[in-house]
């Protein structure tokens, strides 16, 4: 970038959130020098001012003021034009996403569990703002973003995100639970203030993965609810939950709509260990797919490898069903049928060649098996 004036202005229709949203998921992305940078430039809004100035403004160099500003360019918080001549330059400065956005981009939600971890991963409440069009006598010269800092991202690292992304605002349970049964007399138990929106995907989806009707729902809320303060302790009610469980359920007539822990019951004939209970949780509130899809992928898991049900074969398969947007049971089966099965039905692709797998035996000659078991007395008795 050449010296010279820039003129700076910030684009209208900030949120009284946008600073939480800066402070807790930009900042560690930006680094200190693009975040002091992103707000020197909202201080000076509408200013003209000589690029040298800026510099001396942020205690950086050229070279420090440059790559804290293609930083901003690149995390969608600025753009750049430039006159014929290169002299004179205009940034404009965005306001952040929303947490929820952020978090659910593609590209910036990755970034935040491979650099930050899943602590970071948090939703706030703001909503991403219209960018205005490109002003009329300049060419945007902004920075792009550089894809190359995703070049580490792994498979484990895409099941975690599987598990860490926001859930659509129209969570599916939420649908179908009876809310209205629900609320009946829990007006003073299950104050207003806890009803979010996460909340309530989480009393619904427990409900609709074990199997509870809204009436034994609001006695698990009611215990999950200090009965001194009334706050609402979303851990305490997944423990409650836990305890819920009975012996295994007969099976219906459509086995696959029953509840998924009450399947993967009567699939084992026995109680349900700690480790599957918490990975059927996983599959049903945050993979999106729905009571039947989430019993066919374990049915077709425990077939698959001789009832072994294991987190890493289970993620494999359901971050692969979640990529292809596989929804229905119509969808789930037709990806079954795709799939090959592997020698002994492991459900694992050993790599190896396929006579590996071939078990059919030659009869023994009689005459060369006598002839071996003689050699094998003798060999004995010369010890």
């Amino acid at each position: 970038m050449k010296k010279g004036n820039a003129q700076i202005r910030v684009s209208p229709g900030y949120e009284a959130d946008w600073q939480h949203v800066l402070v807790l998921l930009y900042r560690p992305l930006l680094k200190q020098d693009g975040f002091l940078l992103y707000h020197i430039f909202h201080a000076l809004d509408g200013l003209e001012i000589e690029i040298e100035q800026l510099c001396r403004m942020g205690g950086m160099s050229m070279k420090r003021f440059e790559k804290a500003h293609e930083t901003l360019e690149e995390f969608r918080l600025l753009k750049t034009y430039v006159k014929p001549g290169g002299k004179e330059y205009l940034f404009d400065l965005y306001p952040p996403m929303s947490a929820y956005e952020f978090l659910k981009d593609n590209t910036f939600g990755r970034l935040v569990v491979a650099g930050l971890g899943s602590k970071y991963y948090d939703t706030l409440k703001m909503h991403f703002l219209k960018k205005p069009e490109q002003p009329k006598g300049w060419i945007e010269m902004t920075k792009p973003f550089d894809s190359s800092r995703l070049n580490g991202w792994n498979d484990e690292q895409e099941a975690q995100m599987a598990y860490l992304r926001p859930n659509a605002p129209s969570n599916q349970f939420v649908q179908q639970f009876d809310f209205d049964t629900f609320f009946t007399g829990m007006e003073r138990i299950f104050m207003p203030r806890y009803r979010t929106r996460s909340n309530l995907d989480l009393i619904a989806s427990l409900a609709q993965t074990y199997g509870i009707a809204p009436e034994d729902m609001r006695k698990y809320v009611n215990r999950a609810c200090n009965p001194h303060t009334h706050e609402f302790n979303a851990n305490t009610l997944e423990k409650v939950v836990h305890s819920s469980l009975k012996k295994p359920a007969a099976a219906t007539k459509d086995p696959y709509q029953m509840p998924p822990m009450q399947f993967f019951q009567m699939k084992q004939s026995a109680p349900v260990a700690g480790a599957d209970e918490k990975l059927i949780k996983d599959l049903s509130m945050n993979y999106g797919f729905s009571t039947e899809v989430v019993n066919i992928l374990i049915e077709y898991v425990l077939e698959a490898t001789g009832q072994s049900f294991q987190r890493s074969y289970v993620e494999k398969i359901a971050s692969s069903w979640n990529r292809l947007k596989i929804r229905t049971r119509e969808q789930a089966l037709a990806r079954i049928q795709q799939e090959s099965r592997p020698a002994y039905n492991t459900g694992v692709n050993t790599g190896l060649p396929e006579w590996y797998a071939n078990t059919e035996t030659t009869p023994v000659n009689s005459d060369v098996l006598a002839r071996a078991l003689e050699a094998q007395r003798k060999a004995s008795e010369n010890k």
